[in-house]
């Protein structure tokens, strides 16, 4: 669990670096010019938001796992599907 807030955090950063760095608000050496155009710009506008989605899943699968299933008051139904079976024919 720590491992993923950690990594929702290193998104943080990196995006924060990212929106400084594109904006002019922070010079970089080399130059961030390259990511402007294909194909490097599509991972900041692809593969971050879908790490940051990935992130947030994993975090929220385990939360969802420990709930304890919901009894829904009523008739218990059959798992079982039900075939209709016909009787055969004698020729």
């Amino acid at each position: 669990m720590w491992f993923n807030v950690f990594g929702l955090a290193d998104l943080v950063v990196a995006l924060t670096l990212g929106v400084l760095t594109g904006y002019g608000r922070l010079t970089v050496t080399p130059s961030g010019a390259p990511i402007t155009e294909l194909p490097l710009a599509l991972a900041p506008t692809v593969g971050v938001p879908l790490l940051f989605a990935l992130q947030l899943t994993s975090l929220v699968t385990p939360v969802r796992a420990r709930r304890p299933a919901q009894s829904v008051p009523g008739r218990v139904r059959d798992p079982r599907p039900r075939i209709a079976v016909t009787p055969a024919r004698a020729r």
